[in-house]
């Protein structure tokens, strides 16, 4: 690390600095508290004895020198009425951060989750089922973990459209891999149907965190403070090569308008909720329209860590100003009064939930998606929705709500959305298997 630290000091200054050289780090959403503190404990460790050794006076931004990746990935202008939803889809999750911009008597908390359903989850499940979704007798092979390899550099180097394409006229192939695409793409159909269920998923996900947000936060906050809801923009922007997965577009930009269109077309229903707007009074507002933010179609990954550049946050700034959602409808039983009518967390309602006054052994449990997850596209007719898991996938969810849950006074704390998501993505329904 001290010598790639010197390395880049002199390619970017073609000479050793006169003065200390500041650095910042990137770390993923999902890293843990625990995990940040030892992160920033070895980067001030080796700056430390970078100085010393290199002969550079090497430091930190700020003393702190570290930046989530999602919060510098925010692009747009600091207009007010501008609402960023940043969706960051790596290899192993997808990540979220809904942002808007403040406005003289209004500030804004953002919303920020992390699911692990990162495309090589895609992949691997791909290449776990070859015989389904994948050419027969084409050189992939029978070992899994060698099918995903062979996937990866595929799609590294030919991208997802070249095999899965609806409209390809002759099957590719991979000379390095010695591996050959479908010949028909009729034969891909299975394969494509897979993968546009799980990108509604993802879909779904980033759409009712977006409706969540602007019904419960966004429009409360602006107008308590009296200013015009109608200035609203969302920009929609993409990052991490996950995205090039979708096999219609392989372009990135219009990979992102794609993706912009259809959670505004999946947030339009969703905005149709009546408990959801009249208890807020927005029942006349229409549902926000969405735009692709432009991202870099060079390099996605490369806006965050330039955004980075000379900036910090601590970890605990970002935990204190971010919050998400349920995205699911929960129910609250009672532990000692079975009788008793159970209470609901709305799928729209806000994390940390609150027990109710002086209740200290209430169970949260999930018992059906609600509302149900659409598994087509949103222009497909009839569309076709999953509102139901197996009872082992709905006993997973229970399990880890009541052991990884936690009670911080009258308060419940669990990643619910990232646990129904990733158990939902293992369900016979989203593989085809009904």
């Amino acid at each position: 690390t001290e010598l790639v630290m010197a390395d880049v000091c002199w390619r970017h200054l073609q000479a050793l600095p006169a003065g200390r050289v500041d650095f910042t780090f990137t770390y993923p959403l999902r890293t843990q508290s625990e995990q940040v503190k030892r992160f920033q404990h070895t980067l001030q460790r080796v700056t430390e004895s970078g100085t010393r050794n290199c002969g550079i006076a090497l430091g930190l931004a700020d003393q702190v020198g570290i930046y989530n990746e999602s919060s510098a990935a925010k692009g747009g202008t600091n207009t007010f009425g501008e609402v960023c939803l940043v969706a960051d889809l790596g290899g192993g999750t997808l990540d979220l951060l809904i942002s808007a911009n403040a406005a003289p008597g209004v500030e804004f908390q953002e919303v920020a989750d992390s699911a692990k359903l990162g495309g090589n989850r895609l992949l691997r499940t791909l290449a776990e089922h070859a015989d389904r979704f994948l050419p027969q007798d084409a050189g992939w092979g029978d070992d899994p973990r060698e099918i995903e390899t062979k996937l990866r550099a595929w799609m590294r180097s030919h991208g997802s459209q070249s095999l899965f394409g609806s409209n390809v006229d002759e099957a590719a192939q991979h000379d390095g891999l010695q591996v050959f695409g479908f010949e028909k793409p009729a034969d891909a159909n299975e394969a494509r149907a897979f993968i546009n269920r799980y990108f509604a998923l993802l879909t779904e996900y980033l759409a009712r965190s977006l409706v969540a947000f602007l019904a419960r936060h966004w429009y409360e906050s602006v107008s308590q403070a009296g200013h015009d809801p109608g200035a609203l923009r969302v920009l929609v922007e993409l990052r991490g090569n996950g995205w090039r997965l979708r096999h219609g577009e392989a372009d990135y930009r219009r990979i992102e308008a794609s993706l912009a269109k259809d959670i505004q077309k999946r947030a339009q229903v969703l905005w149709k909720g009546a408990d959801l707007l009249e208890a807020n009074g927005i029942a006349q507002v229409g549902a926000p329209a969405c735009t692709a933010g432009g991202s870099d179609t060079a390099d996605p990954k490369a806006a965050p860590i330039l955004a980075a550049v000379g900036n910090s946050l601590e970890h605990d700034q970002i935990r204190a100003r971010t919050h998400a959602y349920a995205l699911v409808n929960l129910y609250l039983l009672h532990a000692r009064q079975a009788d008793r009518q159970p209470g609901r967390i709305r799928w729209h309602d806000q994390l940390p939930f609150r027990h109710p006054s002086g209740v200290q052994d209430l169970k949260v449990e999930f018992r059906r998606i609600e509302p149900p997850f659409p598994l087509s596209h949103p222009e497909e007719e009839p569309a076709t929705y999953l509102d139901d898991l197996e009872t082992s996938l709905k006993r997973s969810i229970n399990d880890s709500l009541e052991h990884d849950g936690t009670k911080d006074g009258v308060y419940f704390r669990a990643p619910i959305a990232p646990l129904v998501w990733e158990t939902t993505f293992r369900s016979r329904r989203i593989l085809g298997d009904e």
